[in-house]
């Protein structure tokens, strides 16, 4: 039952004359019985207490005392407290000034009232104890408040180190029917904490995750496992051998020819804005193993090299290495502390933004022809893995060594694993517009648009063989204001396209909604 269904059941809710009666009638037979038996026996006034509480006068007082309750909570309750703030909505900005900072809804608003179901699911263990409290969903996106908290009330850290964003699990994940679109009915996920640290030894993180599917009553298992904290350690490795000695234990790097790129396996593209507004791009590139296994670490002494060296691409020089595991050096340990090359004579990073992947499970066959026989991964377990380092040349590793960790690596706090079931429960906030004139935006023409107070499906066409590109969608509001996103999603495949989902930056009033903007291009509604 959502909060509100919660609150109208109890609304205004009295106790009939016949249950008064009823209740009252109870608690009096009970106290005459009581004093009739003790007149008969001959105990101790201490015995007596001891022995006559009847089942019939628990039972009496629970009744009374679960309804005033139901009640008092109903009345007081506030879902604003649970999220800690979080969903906010915009408001009109001054004439003539900028737009105004959202803020925090009210207590008993419609919305989450409707939305929000209160859960307060718990689980102990591992030093730890974990508390769903609420979750708020419409449909498209479901939102969860997760309350973490030392048993014994002590810090997380003896001395709390950077901010309170620092915290994370190092792995969240979500079970059940429905869920991620495929057999295996599971995704992973990440949380965020929303609270302000001022409570040692208790945070509050929140799951905002969008589904293909409507999640309403449906049970799910979410696991979590490790609670970790951000550190800027650099762990020295123990080399005897700088980079580039070790390079020359390898033959050049031939990359494997592949499907469409030239001769060049590409793993990933991206590109980076700097200061200034230059933008950078950077292609990570995968090469194949070698039968040699080279050891390079007195700290991981059962980790191996089974190929490295420097790749001249397009926009830069590429460091190419490839690790097979051994011993604690592991998918886990590159995952927390990641894998960095360093100046060993200055201890300066200097790249720190490798492209880490693992193939497998024959991947290899479908992305990397040519790289079959090359799997990182056997079943569940990884046993390799490749790095590509970004503009790292022949003169940058000539004095460098390997090190784990630096900015952005992670420290276990409490190990472990927890896990946590809950039913999903809303009323449906979505409101359709079916577009009779259909929106031509770039290459896609808009369809329909569903749109909730904390999201949208966007469902469209496209009118070319060209991919669909959602660069930007914002919603514009009769009172001047817009309210832009925080997180969309959409694919294209060759059985079709799939909607673009949106979750938005702050909370909407539907009724206050003028149009979708969606790359630019104004859709009135």
């Amino acid at each position: 039952m959502s909060i509100k269904g919660y609150k109208n059941a109890f609304s205004g809710i009295e106790p009939s004359k016949e249950l008064h009666d009823s209740l009252l009638y109870a608690v009096l037979e009970e106290e005459n019985n009581m004093k009739m038996e003790d007149r008969g026996r001959k105990q101790t006034k201490r015995s007596r207490r001891n022995r006559h509480v009847r089942p019939r006068l628990i039972a009496a007082c629970a009744a009374v005392m679960i309804l005033c309750v139901s009640m008092t909570a109903a009345a007081a309750f506030d879902f604003n407290d649970i999220f800690q703030g979080f969903f906010k909505k915009e408001v009109a900005a001054q004439e003539g000034g900028n737009q105004a900072p959202a803020v925090p809804l009210e207590a008993g608003n419609d919305f989450l009232a409707s939305a929000g179901n209160v859960i307060h699911e718990e689980t102990t263990g591992n030093g730890l104890k974990l508390t769903l409290r609420g979750t708020v969903g419409d449909g498209n996106v479901l939102y969860a408040a997760l309350d973490v908290e030392t048993m014994d009330g002590s810090p997380f850290t003896t001395e709390q180190k950077g901010s309170v964003q620092s915290y994370r699990f190092e792995e969240v994940m979500l079970e059940g029917e429905g869920i991620g679109g495929g057999e295996l009915n599971r995704i992973y996920c990440g949380l965020e904490r929303i609270d302000d640290g001022s409570v040692p030894g208790r945070a509050t993180f929140l799951m905002s995750e969008m589904f293909e599917n409507d999640m309403k009553c449906k049970e799910i298992k979410m696991s979590l496992r490790n609670l970790m904290a951000e550190s800027n350690e650099i762990i020295d490795l123990g080399m005897d051998k700088t980079i580039w000695e070790l390079m020359q234990e390898f033959e050049p790097l031939k990359i494997r020819e592949a499907r469409e790129n030239a001769g060049l396996i590409v793993n990933s593209y991206s590109t980076e804005e700097d200061a200034e507004g230059n933008v950078n791009a950077h292609e990570s590139f995968m090469v194949e193993k070698t039968d040699k296994r080279i050891a390079f670490s007195s700290k991981y002494p059962e980790a191996r090299i089974s190929n490295m060296g420097i790749y001249k691409g397009q926009y830069e020089d590429n460091l190419i290495v490839n690790l097979d595991f051994g011993g604690e050096f592991d998918w886990d340990l590159l995952d927390q502390k990641r894998l960095i090359v360093v100046d060993r004579r200055t201890g300066q990073v200097l790249d720190d933004s490798a492209g880490a992947a693992a193939i497998g499970n024959g991947a290899e066959e479908d992305y990397f022809p040519g790289m079959e026989g090359q799997a990182d991964i056997v079943g569940d377990d990884y046993l390799s893995c490749r790095y590509c380092f970004n503009d790292i040349g022949e003169s940058k590793v000539k004095n460098a060594v390997f090190a784990l960790g630096g900015d952005g690596s992670y420290e276990e706090l409490f190990g472990g694993e927890w896990t946590l079931s809950f039913t999903v429960d809303y009323e449906d906030t979505m409101k359709t517009w079916e577009l009779q004139e259909k929106t031509a935006v770039g290459n896609m023409e808009i369809k329909k648009v569903q749109i909730s107070p904390v999201s949208a499906i966007v469902e469209y066409d496209t009118l070319s063989d060209e991919k669909a590109e959602f660069e930007d969608v914002s919603l514009k509001l009769k009172n001047g204001s817009q309210v832009g996103w925080s997180a969309m999603s959409w694919d294209t495949d060759d059985k079709g396209v799939s909607p673009c989902r949106i979750i938005w930056k702050s909370v909407v009033e539907l009724d206050e909604i003028e149009s979708v903007i969606v790359n630019g291009t104004e859709i009135k509604l």
